[in-house]
C-alpha cells in the first residue's frame, strides 16, 4: 500500500513531485488511526527517502530521530510529518558541492532547543524548516528556562555534557558537524565572571570547545586563543574553514534568543531577506564610533584598524553613539554605553539592511530577553530595532573583544555570519556571543551594484523588447524553453504561470497601439473590441459578482479596474457607469429606416 501511495503521489511524469510529497503528509495525518501509528509513518518516510534518491544512511538516521522525538513527545505528530516530508522533498535550495564541507551547509549544524519550554519547541520546528536542518541534528535538552545557570556543573549537566555525549556516540555526526546553534529559550550564561556580575560566562562559548574544561572558566582565558593568526592576517591563509581544517573538537557557535518568540523568528526572516540574491548594500553606510574615554588612548584601536583598512571597501561614516542614530545603515560598530539603549537612539525611520550591530561594552548581552531589564541592554534593543544580529558580552569581558576587521572580511568573502564571528572572536569559554542566525550571508558587498533593470518583456535581457522575446514567450508557453532566468522573465504577470496573461502584457502595446501595457488599465473596454457597449457591461457585472478575478484573463480584469488600484471592487462601479454612459451619449444616433411604402395586404 505504501509503495502504491508513493507511486501515485510522489511521481508525476516519471519525476518526483514535491507537491505530491506534501499531499502524502496530509494523507498520513488525516487517514485512519492505523496509518497514523508512528512506526508506519517512519516506514513510509523511509520509503519516501529511498524513492527520492536520498542517501540510505540519512534516511535511516532521520527516521530514527523522528521516532525518538515522537516517543519523548517533544514534537507533535503534525510537526514531525511536516518536518520529515519537508526534508524528503528537498525544499531548501541545494547546497553547491563546493560548500558541502563548510559551515554554509545546514547539514553541518546542530540545533539545540529546550524541552522544558514549549515556545522553544515551536521555534525549533519552525527554524528547522526555514533552514532545512535535518531532523537528526535537532537536540532537545532538559534545561533551565532562565537565562543564567549558577555553576559550571550546571552548564555541564544541562547543556555541554549531553551535547558532548551525543557527538562522542556518533562518529558520522561528529565528523560532519561544524556548528552548534544554542536555540531559543536555553540559558545564555553561567557561573560568575572573574570581576563579578552581572551575567556570566557565555554558554555558546562553552560549546565552542567542550573538551578543555579541566580548569574553571575564570582560569581558562589565557589558554583559549582561537584565532592566533588575527594579528598578522584578516582571514586564515588556508582559506575558508572546512571540518578538516577546523581544529579538532572545536565548533562554530551562535545563539538565537530574543525578547519574544516572534522576535526570534524575525532574526531568521531578516537574515533571509539580506541573503536574497536581489539584496544590495552599495548605497548603504557602515557607521562607526571608536572614541571613548575608557580606552587608554581614548580610541578603540581594533575598530580604528578596521576603518583604516581600505581593502574592506566599506563606506564608513563616523557618528556619536551616545545620542546619534544611524540611518541607511548596513551595520554599526561602536562603544561603550552599558545601559540606556532603550532610549530610542537605535531607532530610525530610514533603516538600511541592518545586518548586525556591535557595541563594545561590558554587559551588552547579560539579558537578551528584555529591552528594559538591567537598565536596557544593547543586544535586545538592537534586535527590537530591526537588526538581524547583534554582538554582546554576557559578562565583563575586560578589554578582550571580537575584532571588527575580521568579522567584516569574512562577510565580504560571502562567508556566513557564524564563520565570520568564529574567526573574529579571539577567546572561547569567555563572554562574547553572537545573537543571530549563523547562516546569514551577504551576497553582494558595498562595491557591487545591482545590474540595470530589465524592461518587462525583455525575456532574453538584450535591452529591447522585440520579436525575439515574443518567440521566446511562445516557447515558454509551449514548454520548450528551459532557461530558468528566461522562464522567470517570461512570467510577466508574476503569478507563477506563463499563459495568455503574459502574452497580453508583451503584445498589448503593439496590438492596442499604446506605449505601455498599463495604459490598458481602466479602459472599460472589457472585450477589447474598441467600443464601449452592452457586452462590456455584461462582463463587468460578471466580474463584480463573481469575486475571484484570478480566473479571468488579465486584459479583462485590467480594463475593469477603473480607479487603477489593482483590484476590482464597488469603487470601480460609478466610474465604469460614467464611462459607459458618456461613450453611449457620444455615439451618433442610428439612422431612422425609411418607411415601407408598399401597400398593406388587404
Amino acid at each position: 500500500m505504501c509503495v502504491g501511495i508513493l507511486d501515485a503521489l510522489l511521481l508525476r511524469d516519471g519525476k518526483r513531485s514535491r507537491v505530491g510529497i506534501f499531499r502524502l503528509g496530509f494523507l498520513l495525518y488525516q487517514s485512519s488511526p492505523n496509518l497514523k501509528s508512528f512506526p508506519k509513518v517512519a516506514a513510509i518516510s523511509l520509503i519516501g527517502f529511498l524513492r527520492t534518491d536520498a542517501p540510505i544512511r540519512a534516511s535511516v538516521k532521520t527516521c530514527k530521530a523522528l521516532m525518538h522525538l515522537r516517543i519523548r513527545r517533544e514534537l507533535t505528530f503534525p510537526a514531525i510529518v511536516a518536518m520529515s516530508l519537508h526534508f524528503v522533498a528537498g525544499i531548501a535550495s541545494a547546497v553547491p558541492p563546493e560548500l558541502e564541507d563548510t559551515a554554509a551547509n545546514p547539514d553541518n549544524w546542530l540545533v539545540l532547543y529546550n524541552t522544558n519550554n514549549q515556545e522553544s519547541i515551536y521555534w525549533v520546528q519552525w527554524y528547522s524548516q526555514q533552514r532545512s536542518i535535518p531532523v537528526g541534528n535537532l537536540i532537545g535538552l532538559n534545561a533551565s528556562t532562565g537565562e543564567h545557570l549558577a555553576t559550571l556543573e550546571d552548564v555541564q549537566t544541562q547543556i555541554v555534557g549531553p551535547v558532548r555525549s551525543l557527538l562522542d556516540s556518533d562518529d558520522e555526526l561528529r565528523g560532519r558537524i561544524m556548528g552548534i546553534l544554542l536555540g531559543y529559550g536555553l540559558p545564555g550564561h553561567y557561573s560568575t565572571p572573574p570581576l563579578g556580575g552581572p551575567g556570566g560566562f557565555s554558554v555558546a562559548d562553552a560549546l565552542q570547545d567542550m573538551y578543555d574544561d579541566t580548569l574553571p572558566p575564570a582560569q581558562q582565558k589565557q589558554n583559549n586563543l582561537v584565532s592566533p593568526f588575527y594579528q598578522s592576517a584578516l582571514l586564515p591563509p588556508t582559506g575558508r574553514l572546512t571540518r578538516d581544517t577546523l581544529p579538532e573538537n572545536v565548533y562554530i557557535v551562535a545563539r538565537i534568543d530574543a525578547p519574544s518568540l516572534g522576535m526570534a523568528y524575525a532574526l531568521t526572516i531578516r537574515a533571509k531577506r539580506i541573503e536574497s540574491p536581489g539584496s544590495y548594500i552599495d548605497t548603504e553606510i557602515g557607521w562607526y564610533d571608536y572614541t571613548d574615554s575608557h580606552f587608554t588612548s581614548g580610541v578603540w584601536p581594533w575598530l580604528r584598524t578596521a576603518v583604516e583598512t581600505s581593502s574592506l571597501a566599506v563606506p564608513w561614516q563616523a557618528f556619536d553613539s551616545d545620542f546619534e542614530g544611524t540611518a541607511n545603515d548596513a551595520f554599526r560598530i561602536d562603544t561603550h554605553d552599558v545601559a540606556g539603549w532603550n532610549d530610542g537612539r537605535l531607532y530610525t525611520e530610514f533603516p538600511g539592511s541592518r545586518i548586525f550591530a556591535y557595541n563594545f561594552n561590558s554587559w551588552g548581552a547579560t539579558t537578551v530577553r528584555s529591552s528594559t531589564n538591567e537598565g536596557g541592554r544593547f543586544v535586545p534593543n538592537a534586535i527590537i530595532n530591526g537588526y538581524a544580529a547583534a554582538l554582546g558580552a554576557t559578562g565583563e569581558p575586560q578589554f578582550t573583544a571580537p575584532l571588527p576587521a575580521i568579522l567584516l572580511a569574512g562577510l565580504q568573502q560571502g562567508w556566513t555570519l557564524g564563520e565570520s564571528f568564529f574567526l573574529c572572536n579571539p577567546l572561547n569559554d569567555w563572554m562574547w556571543t553572537l545573537i543571530g542566525d549563523p547562516l546569514l550571508t551577504v551576497p553582494h558587498w558595498f562595491d557591487e551594484s545591482p545590474p540595470p533593470p530589465i524592461e518587462m518583456g525583455d525575456i532574453n535581457a538584450d535591452g529591447s523588447v522585440n520579436g525575439v522575446d515574443i518567440s521566446l514567450l511562445s516557447q515558454a508557453m509551449l514548454g520548450s524553453l528551459e532557461d530558468p532566468e528566461m522562464l522567470a522573465r517570461a512570467d510577466l504577470s508574476g503569478d507563477g504561470l506563463i499563459n495568455d496573461d503574459d502574452a497580453f502584457l508583451i503584445l498589448g502595446p503593439t496590438l492596442w497601439s499604446t506605449p505601455t501595457p498599463s495604459a490598458l488599465q481602466g479602459t472599460a473596454d472589457l472585450d477589447s473590441n474598441g467600443r464601449l457597449d452592452g457586452q462590456d457591461v455584461d462582463l463587468f457585472i460578471q466580474l463584480l459578482i463573481g469575486g475571484d478575478t484570478s480566473l479571468w484573463p488579465l486584459r479583462i480584469v485590467w480594463a475593469a479596474d477603473m480607479n487603477l488600484d489593482d483590484q476590482l471592487s464597488m469603487l470601480d462601479l460609478p466610474i465604469f457607469v460614467d464611462r459607459i454612459v458618456t461613450a453611449m451619449a457620444d455615439e451618433p444616433s442610428p439612422p431612422i429606416p425609411p418607411p415601407d411604402e408598399t401597400d398593406p395586404e388587404p
